[in-house]
């Protein structure tokens, strides 16, 4: 049977079934995109500022609560990653015992989803192999953020010393 508008008359309600699963489609993407929570460049740098003002406190329990339970710190003066909090409490308790102090040189930020990420260059300063020494370590760094329960918190974090400059 063909209707008055030349279609077989069972396409009528599959046409509406389709455009009726478009329709909640588009709208729980729509949803979804809302429900990202916002931030800015700003903010980012504003936690980037606060992670190296804790490295500078010295007080590795506080360096460690920025970052997520699960997450990974390819750190600049170790052998290996460290994954999870315990481990990454374990590398800073060592390397906050040389004082260092950090100044940001040049970052950039890129924004998502509930994630962020900054790279950049940095200088440290911190206490040197020999006693009464300061040695200056000049580098760059990746930081990736994500929102959970509420809160900003390190993923994932890399850095290293340019070497042959």
């Amino acid at each position: 049977m063909i209707s008055r508008f030349n279609r077989p008359a069972g396409s009528i309600p599959i046409l509406l079934l389709v455009a009726a699963f478009l329709t909640t489609s588009m709208s729980s993407n729509a949803h979804a995109e809302s429900a990202c929570p916002t931030t800015t460049k700003e903010q980012i740098t504003e936690l980037s500022e606060g992670w190296n003002r804790a490295v500078a406190n010295g007080n590795p329990e506080t360096v460690a609560n920025l970052y997520a339970a699960d997450a990974v710190l390819l750190p600049m003066l170790s052998s290996g990653p460290r994954t999870g909090r315990t481990e990454i409490k374990s590398y800073f308790q060592e390397y906050l015992k040389r004082h260092p102090q950090g100044v940001v040189k040049m970052r950039s930020i890129m924004l998502g989803c509930n994630t962020a990420s900054e790279m950049g260059t940095y200088t440290y300063r911190l206490t040197g192999r020999r006693k009464g020494t300061r040695e200056a370590i000049i580098g760059r760094y990746s930081t990736f953020y994500e929102f959970r329960h509420g809160q900003w918190l390190i993923v994932q974090q890399h850095a290293s010393a340019v070497t042959g400059r």
